[in-house]
C-alpha cells in the first residue's frame, strides 16, 4: 500500500527534473534550505530543517520548485500494531503532503523520537534509493494541538517506505496511544 504512493511522488520529482534538464538549465535535486549567511535553516516547534523539491537555476537566478504528486488512489485502511500496543491506522495519502494525527491522553507526548526520526531520514542516503535522489524526508510541518491529539504533515521527499515503519515506532516510543496517516 505505501511503496505505490512513494512511486507516485517520486515518479512526479524524477518527471520535473528531467523537463528541466531538458531545458538546459542547472537543477540540483532535493537542496538543504539555507538561511541569508548560508547556515541549513531551521523552523518549527521542532526546529527541524527542510528540503525542498528542486533547485533551478537560469541567468544566474535560483528559484525553489515544489513538486506535489498526483492525489492518491483510494483505497482501504490499513491498521498495525506496534509490539508496545501502539496503533498505527493508514489511509491512502500523498507522500509529498501525508496529514498525520497523534491521539495521546497526555497532555504533549515526548517529541524527541520525532524529532530523531525526522533527523536521521533527512540526512542523504544518495545512490542507495534512487540514482538522481537524496532518499531523505523533506520536511515535517507541526505538530499542531487539534482536538484529542496533535496534528502535522510529512513531505517523505524521496526517503524509502520503509521510514514510515520507522515513523510509527518512534511515535510510539513518544508515549501517544494511536496515530493515522492520511484522511478519514
Amino acid at each position: 500500500m505505501i511503496e505505490p504512493l512513494r512511486e507516485l511522488a517520486i515518479g512526479a520529482i524524477l518527471d520535473a527534473l528531467a523537463r528541466e534538464l531538458d531545458a538546459d538549465v542547472d537543477v540540483d535535486p532535493e537542496p538543504e534550505l539555507r538561511d541569508a549567511a548560508g547556515a541549513v535553516a531551521r523552523s518549527g516547534p521542532l526546529n527541524l530543517p527542510r528540503r525542498g523539491d528542486l533547485a533551478v537555476t537560469k541567468d544566474g537566478r535560483t528559484l525553489l520548485r515544489r513538486i506535489e504528486s498526483e492525489p492518491p488512489p483510494t483505497g482501504k485502511s490499513l491498521v498495525a500494531q506496534h509490539s508496545s500496543g501502539f496503533e498505527a491506522e493508514i489511509l491512502p495519502f500523498r507522500w509529498d503532503a501525508a496529514a498525520v494525527t497523534v491521539l495521546a491522553k497526555q497532555e504533549q507526548p515526548n517529541w524527541a523520537p520525532l524529532r530523531r526520526w525526522f533527523l536521521e531520514w533527512f540526512q542523504s542516503r544518495y545512490s542507495e534509493v534512487a540514482p538522481d535522489l537524496y532518499g531523505a524526508v523533506h520536511s515535517l510541518d507541526g505538530p499542531c494541538r487539534v482536538r484529542g491529539g496533535w496534528a502535522f504533515t510529512i513531505d517523505f521527499g524521496s526517503a524509502p517506505a520503509t521510514c514510515v515503519i520507522d515513523l510509527i515506532a518512534a511515535l510510539a516510543k513518544s508515549g501517544a496511544e494511536r496515530m493515522r496517516i492520511g484522511q478519514e
